[in-house]
This record gives structure tokens, sequence and C-alpha cells, in this order.
């Protein structure tokens, strides 16, 4: 996800390396994304996202 929202340029190479090996339909995840335009409210909202789930996960490794 952070390599989406922190560019409006996809590179298809990092893109391959951060999906999972196993994962079969790598090149339809790669064209999906060619395709999409995600607006500056939304990658803002997956931002914000992202912090609070790290902020989560943050606390349980805590406990």
């Amino acid at each position: 996800m952070k390599e989406v929202v922190s560019t409006d340029v996809i590179n298809e190479d990092k893109i391959k390396k951060l999906i999972h090996g196993r994962c079969r339909k790598k090149d339809e995840i790669i064209e999906s994304l060619k395709h999409s335009h995600i607006e500056s409210d939304q990658k803002f909202k997956m931002k914000e996202i992202k912090l609070h789930l790290e902020e989560l996960e943050a606390h349980i490794r805590a406990l």
C-alpha cells in the first residue's frame, strides 16, 4: 500500500517484489494498478489508516 499511495507513477518492479511469491496472478494485479487513479483525499485516508494500524500493532506487541 505504501508504494501505491506514495507516488503517482507505478513502478512495476517494486510492486512485483511486494506481491507474495506464490501469487499466480501478478500480471493481473499490476494491470489493475496501472489503470487505477487514487484521489488525494483517498491517499490521505489510506495513509491515516496505515498509521492507526501501525499504532495498534505497537500496542499489541507491548502486551
